[in-house]
């Protein structure tokens, strides 16, 4: 998802005179044998590299610890 995409998504839940603003979290599934979808609090927003794990067969926040492993990707990250 691209910034602008995120913004106009977000659009729809602002409203003219809320007395409180909704908290934005993110959600993921946990890990269990249910599948259970669980929160997190968003407290950063950064610009930061990510390059994929095949360990993980996911998305990696790159490191000190990998770095020159594959090439890597800017990304908005929201931590």
């Amino acid at each position: 998802m691209k910034p602008s995409e995120l913004i106009e998504e977000l659009k729809q839940f602002q409203k003219e005179n809320v007395e409180e603003e909704l908290d934005v979290e993110f959600a993921y599934d946990y890990g269990d044998h249910c599948h259970s979808i669980v929160t997190e609090s968003i407290n950063t927003v950064e610009q930061t590299a990510i390059r994929y794990s095949s360990y993980h067969q996911k998305n990696t926040v790159a490191n000190d610890e990998n770095d020159g492993e594959d090439e890597t990707t800017q990304v908005i990250l929201l931590q």
